[in-house]
């Protein structure tokens, strides 16, 4: 098994037209279906130059997954878990997070890293730690950070954060791996319910 490693520096230009290209190319037409030279023919540059910025093929996929979860994760972090209430640093967790995640670009991702999963299990298992695992981990903090003031029960703050985020993806997300339509009012109200129930639950 390949190890997994972060991603590579992309502030120098040529390195980034390389990320993008390949990028484009491996939603495209899927990690099979890519080769270096294809990469090369659409970004420019030398061969040489992606192999020290990423080491092979599976290298530069590593970092295109790398790039596309980092691209959801940057504003959950963003996200203040004090200084609003906690119905409100809820749903704008959950709003972020749903809208980033249902992405063309992302639906992508995840569709060619399962259909790659038998193969190459690493790529699954890098899109898994880097996007939902980091997510969850953010939740939790979120709600680690309220605890005391919100006075809230956590009998797993992990679990509970685990709870939330999955309550907000279900059906939308085999939805929109299906190729079927999620509008913006689908996500608005899948957030605000799922805020609801989980401050306050379903009874009476």
């Amino acid at each position: 098994m390949s190890k997994l490693n972060p991603t590579p520096s992309i502030g120098n230009e040529r390195t980034a037209e390389m990320l993008k290209a390949a990028t484009e190319l491996f939603l495209e037409k899927g990690f099979s279906g890519v080769s270096i030279d294809a990469v090369m023919s659409r970004a420019g540059g030398s061969k040489r130059d992606l192999y020290t910025a990423f080491g092979d093929k599976e290298g530069l996929f590593r970092t295109v997954i790398a790039r596309i979860c980092d691209d959801i994760m940057t504003p959950l972090r963003a996200i203040q878990a004090q200084g609003t209430t906690l119905e409100e640093a809820l749903y704008s967790f959950g709003m972020t997070f749903l809208t980033f995640l249902l992405k063309p670009e992302v639906i992508a991702l995840q569709r060619l890293v399962m259909s790659e999963a038998q193969r190459y299990p690493d790529f699954a298992q890098a899109f898994v730690r880097l996007g939902p695992v980091r997510a969850y981990e953010t939740m939790q903090q979120l709600l680690e950070q309220r605890e005391k003031g919100d006075r809230l029960a956590l009998s797993s703050s992990r679990v509970c954060a685990a709870v939330f985020c999955d309550s907000l993806i279900a059906d939308l997300q085999f939805r929109a791996v299906a190729g079927m339509t999620v509008t913006d009012r689908d996500i608005e109200e899948r957030v605000s319910t799922a805020v609801t129930i989980f401050l306050n639950g379903i009874t009476r």
